[in-house]
């Protein structure tokens, strides 16, 4: 091999070369990318699923009161501590699974703790919703967001019903619910 030849196949293995460096670059980087997004996108889920911040959540008592108001009570349980995971919202929201979902105002009552509770079993309430603006899904879903640590926050879905049991479409059904 002359050295000629021997220079032209060192310039190609060189090229050959930094190109496989910039691949397994990419590979790495994109590795790497969809690793932390896949973190990112299941830990929440997974966190939420094995280490619940709340254990139960049963709603007790509704009360429908005029004008599209309705006030719940409950009890609770939780099995988390409170140095652990501070309760950021709790959010109830309506939804016919084609439209987005419409959220349902919720007020606290003044004596009712919303802060980080405790550990343990505890009541809730009551806490009055307002019906939102027509038109409504037939279903409703009661969320809870604690921050338990800094990666992300745990959002934990606490109840799933009908919208009809908490915003009656008339009297007779009122009369019902109240018995």
């Amino acid at each position: 091999m002359t050295e000629q030849e021997l220079h032209v196949t060192t310039e190609q293995n060189e090229k050959k070369l930094v190109v496989l460096r910039a691949v397994t670059r990419w590979a790495l980087y994109s590795a790497f990318l969809v690793s932390t997004a896949t973190f990112f996108y299941i830990g929440p889920r997974i966190d939420a699923a094995l280490f619940p911040v709340v254990g139960k959540f049963e709603i007790t008592k509704i009360i429908p009161k005029s004008n599209g108001v309705t006030q719940i009570k409950g009890v609770m349980f939780k099995p988390k501590s409170k140095e652990h995971c501070d309760w950021v919202q709790t959010t109830f929201t309506t939804t016919n699974h084609r439209d987005p979902a419409k959220i349902v105002q919720l007020e606290f009552e003044p004596d009712d703790v919303r802060d980080t509770r405790p550990p343990g079993s505890q009541e809730f309430g009551p806490w009055t919703l307002f019906k939102p603006d027509p038109p409504i899904g037939p279903f409703v879903t009661v969320w809870s967001t604690h921050r338990c640590h800094l990666l992300w926050n745990v959002r934990s879905e606490l109840y799933s019903g009908l919208t009809r049991d908490f915003f009656p479409q008339n009297a007779e059904e009122i009369e019902t619910l109240e018995d």
